[in-house]
């Protein structure tokens, strides 16, 4: 159900994804990939690939005399809470919000669109300035673990793949999946974080709030 990004098939559906135009997204974002520091922070650490790959300025020094995003350097977030809990769509969106970022949070429910859906990866993986990140059930993929982020980076129509950037890499590698396999993982309602009802799954579409500003070299 998943494909490694690196196998010899994984490498072809690369190299046709590319020629097809579907891949812009990935060298924006492609290049920021980052393995999570902690369990639970696979939704900031996705976030974070996007802050860093949309060049979004984060007002203060990270380290030295540099202007970069870690987890730890994300505004408006409690990273022991998150480290500790675990954090839902809502929550993100509103830590990507605070930090430069428009976010919108679509539910995968009886209202929600796989079509539509298709149609964001598309636009979001044909151009370089919209993100999506996806909420799911890794079981639902033959992989290991219960619920995940992933940022999507790249899709083959074609084929009808799309590129997971997976920050687990001490668990997974970034892998290609059927679009319609990670539409039904995102069905799955989320019964780690809110045990009692469960929380619905689904994907977050992310865009610049407002104009780059250059990284300068600040003490």
């Amino acid at each position: 159900m998943c494909i490694d990004f690196a196998s010899k098939e994984g490498k072809l559906i690369f190299k046709e994804a590319l020629e097809s135009g579907f891949l812009n997204i990935f060298f924006e974002i492609g290049p920021q990939i980052v393995n999570q520091k902690d369990i639970n922070l696979c939704g900031l650490s996705s976030l974070v690939m996007i802050l860093n790959g949309f060049k979004v300025d984060p007002g203060r020094v990270w380290k030295g005399i540099w202007r970069w995003y870690d987890e730890r350097m994300v505004r408006s977030c409690n990273i022991d809470e998150i480290e500790k809990e675990g954090i839902t769509m809502d929550q993100l969106a509103g830590i990507a919000r605070c930090n430069q970022l428009n976010a919108d949070v679509v539910y995968v429910n009886d209202h929600a669109s796989i079509d539509d859906f298709r149609e964001v990866v598309k636009q979001s993986c044909k151009g370089s300035s919209m993100a999506v990140i996806c909420s799911f059930g890794k079981s639902y993929l033959g992989e290991l673990g219960v619920g995940q982020f992933a940022t999507i980076a790249g899709y083959h129509a074609e084929r009808g793949l799309v590129l997971a950037l997976e920050p687990a890499r001490y668990k997974h590698r970034i892998f290609w999946t059927p679009l319609e396999c990670l539409w039904r993982a995102m069905v799955a309602t989320d019964k780690v974080t809110n045990p009692t009802i469960g929380i619905q799954r689904g994907y977050m579409v992310f865009s610049q709030a407002k104009p780059l500003k250059n990284r300068k070299n600040i003490k």
